[in-house]
């Protein structure tokens, strides 16, 4: 019986990256290194893609992340100066879809900013957003992925839900080319408040733990 195509191909990328892997990295076997550098054998291969089919099929955490599929009104609060100081507001609107087969979903998102100028005014700036989240069935995190036109870098996160399934919290790393630092460790928090409003808050860790800069609104349009 000829070896189905998907196998062939799961077969090279195996042994094509462990012997990657050897060039640039120091000689230290494992059980999962010795079945990669040979041809599995059909009860090795079967367990690989029972390991496969469980991570790639869509669980409880996927269904979970339904809640936000729509469309939504939303409201910007910024605070530039902290938590404690003065804010801005502003409006726009997001949309939610699956993609992939359930598997993720993609955000795109339309407002606006108000942002400092150079000659010391506030102005309000369109702001344009996409992004994707999702559920690594392997490593049993959420993780998701945000760029937009008022940067050019792609931000990843990950973490973890609440038990009670209303607070998602994700960790990632950013730039601030304003104050020429790279790398801020950032905080990410989603609230479900209910089926129809949540709520998206960032938080700037250097600065404390509940050091709130951004807190998006979103409501369900009906």
């Amino acid at each position: 019986m000829k070896t189905p195509l998907c196998i062939l191909l799961m077969v090279t990328v195996a042994s094509t990256a462990f012997f990657m892997g050897q060039y640039h990295r120091p000689n230290i076997a494992s059980a999962d290194d010795t079945v990669a550098a040979r041809q599995p054998s059909p009860e090795e291969m079967k367990k690989m893609m029972q390991r496969w089919q469980e991570v790639m099929t869509p669980g409880k955490e996927h269904a979970a992340l339904g809640m936000y599929v729509g469309d939504w009104n939303i409201q910007t609060e910024m605070w530039m100066a902290g938590p404690k100081g003065p804010s801005t507001k502003s409006k726009g609107t997001a949309s939610f879809k699956w993609i992939l087969g359930k598997r993720f979903i993609q955000q795109n998102f339309n407002g606006s900013m108000m942002m400092p100028t150079l000659d010391g005014k506030v102005k309000k700036i369109n702001y344009e957003g996409f992004g994707i989240t999702g559920y690594d069935k392997y490593k049993k995190l959420y993780v998701g992925s945000w760029c937009d036109s008022m940067g050019t870098q792609l931000l990843n996160f990950s973490g973890t839900a609440h038990p009670n399934g209303k607070t998602i919290r994700m960790f990632g790393t950013a730039d601030e080319p304003m104050l020429s630092m790279s790398g801020r460790h950032i905080k990410y928090e989603t609230v479900v408040i209910n089926k129809d409003k949540f709520l998206f808050r960032i938080y700037d860790l250097p600065a404390g733990d509940d050091y709130k800069v951004i807190e998006i609104t979103y409501t369900r349009k009906k």
